[in-house]
């Protein structure tokens, strides 16, 4: 029991920290400090600090694909706590930048005076987006795959890949590919227009990420795994040379 609450602490506080970043890049340069530019630098500092107890996961897509994993090592009931202290931690992170600079911000999609807003390009992005992230974790997580034995560059690789995309895609669908800070950030904004216009496409930030996070699990389950885990047979390779 002591080690799960010793993990939901470290997702916690890993979002919080997520969460204010992406919030405060949502924010004028000027009253924050942070823009999109910092992100990806930026993302690696709460992977750093969850990767070695959580897993570092921050995500609820990334935990689903960890969920439906074959191997039995991440057991679907931390999954199930995890989700929901994921969005706590996200939604701290959000007031806490709410709190020092008086915005909450939003996700570009739901700004009610945008015009012409990009619906089917944010769903694209959300799940491509998520598909190649959620895959990009779960290849770090594993050691014949990852691109070093050393976490500091196991975190670098997840961070900074998730802050570049987030950069990409932050223009014109918002840049969230994350369910809880999905979530979060929608609620928040919610909270300070009382617009409501923000939640109607909420379901983009939420069900795309996780559709990809379950073609991620996919491809990495019945392709990669596989790959790594069938013997090499030197002899049949050096009698077909």
């Amino acid at each position: 029991m002591g080690k799960i609450i010793y993990k939901l602490f470290f997702e916690f506080f890993g979002c919080v920290m997520l969460g204010c970043f992406l919030n405060y890049s949502r924010m004028d340069s000027k009253n924050s400090g942070i823009n999109v530019f910092h992100l990806p630098l930026l993302c690696w500092l709460p992977y750093a600090f969850a990767w070695k107890v959580s897993g570092g996961h921050l995500n609820p897509a990334v935990t689903l694909a960890n969920m439906l994993r074959m191997d039995g090592e991440f057991k679907v009931i931390e999954g199930l706590l995890y989700m929901p202290v994921q969005f706590l931690g996200m939604w701290g992170g959000i007031m806490f930048a709410w709190w020092q600079n008086r915005d909450a911000g939003r996700l570009v999609i739901f700004d009610y005076q945008a015009s012409n807003p990009w619906y089917e390009e944010a769903m694209a992005m959300e799940l491509v987006c998520s598909f190649v992230f959620v895959l990009v974790h779960l290849l770090q997580q594993r050691e014949s795959t990852a691109m070093s034995e050393n976490a500091a560059f196991q975190t670098l690789t997840v961070g900074s890949f998730y802050g570049a995309i987030v950069y990409i895609s932050a223009y014109r669908t918002g840049g969230s590919l994350n369910p809880a800070y999905g979530l979060a950030q929608t609620l928040a904004d919610l909270a300070d227009d009382g617009h409501d216009f923000a939640m109607e496409y909420t379901y983009i930030y939420v069900l795309f990420p996780l559709i990809g996070a379950i073609i991620a699990w996919a491809l990495y389950q019945f392709i990669y795994v596989k790959a790594f885990e069938e013997p090499i047979d030197k002899d049949e390779i050096e009698n077909k040379m």
